[in-house]
């Protein structure tokens, strides 16, 4: 079984948030607790957001060598661990392998790509379908789902 931890801002709040309540999510194959979480309250998403945008701050004053390092990192951990992410995956939400499978060779490719446009690596993006774009005009289109 997974314990799952509340994490704000570096800190642990498993035993503040909910007064310390928890809940079980079963696997969806075999009925069996799968992961134990803490309840979270709306004072504890509003100290995650607090939290978030105070790191913020010194996450833009790193150099993009260090963030994109950072990205890289974060996509070889998953790459690493793709089994354990599969297994977690399929306990999650019942899925078969083959959709965790894609979903663990996915997730790596997408911190690849925002360290490539985002973390300062390259300046503009081209894909097979002529789509041509730098990181800030990407964000636009996603956020008005005009992505060829």
């Amino acid at each position: 079984m997974f314990h799952s931890q509340l994490l704000i801002g570096d800190k642990d709040a498993n035993a503040s948030a909910g007064a310390g309540a928890s809940f079980d999510r079963c696997d969806a194959i075999t009925g069996e607790t799968a992961t134990r979480a803490c309840v979270a309250r709306a004072i504890d998403a509003r100290a995650a957001v607090e939290a978030d945008q105070a790191a913020f701050a010194a996450w833009s004053a790193l150099p993009f060598t260090q963030r994109s390092h950072l990205m890289i990192k974060v996509a070889e951990v998953f790459e690493r661990r793709r089994d354990e992410v599969v297994a977690a995956l399929q306990a999650e939400g019942g899925g078969w392998f083959g959709k965790g499978m894609f979903e663990a060779g996915y997730a790596p490719e997408v911190f690849y790509l925002s360290e490539r446009l985002f973390a300062g690596g390259v300046n503009s993006y081209h894909d097979n379908n002529g789509f041509n774009s730098s990181g800030p005009e990407i964000l636009r289109r996603l956020r008005s789902q005009s992505v060829p």
